[in-house]
């Protein structure tokens, strides 16, 4: 997975799990929560000393299967929030193109 596909989808699972914590995203939050975490293999639960890992665990779910990342950016382009701003802003600026391939090949 392209490096800024990863730190984005990273960043933004992270959050998302954060606003969870702190109460915001309601019943739909966790419905999404629990799909993105299955994938990801992450707590369905989330609490406060879960934080620190999820950047790493979610880091390296997702370099370990790239395809994922498709699901889990429109997974999470469908919430309100700063998660699926992030998703939508890196696509609009052309940050990334999708988020399931790799942009940059090195030979």
């Amino acid at each position: 997975m392209d490096p800024v596909a990863l730190g984005v989808l990273t960043s933004a699972v992270t959050t998302f799990a954060t606003k969870l914590v702190e109460g915001a995203g309601g019943e739909a939050g966790k419905t999404i929560w629990g799909q993105i975490s299955g994938w990801l293999g992450l707590t369905s639960d989330p609490k406060e000393e879960d934080l620190k890992s999820i950047p790493a665990q979610t880091a390296q779910a997702l370099a370990a299967n790239p395809a994922l990342g498709e699901q889990v950016a429109k997974a999470l382009e469908s919430q309100p929030g700063p998660a699926g701003n992030m998703i939508v802003n890196a696509k609009n600026v052309g940050a990334v193109n999708n988020f399931g391939i790799q942009i940059n090949t090195f030979h």
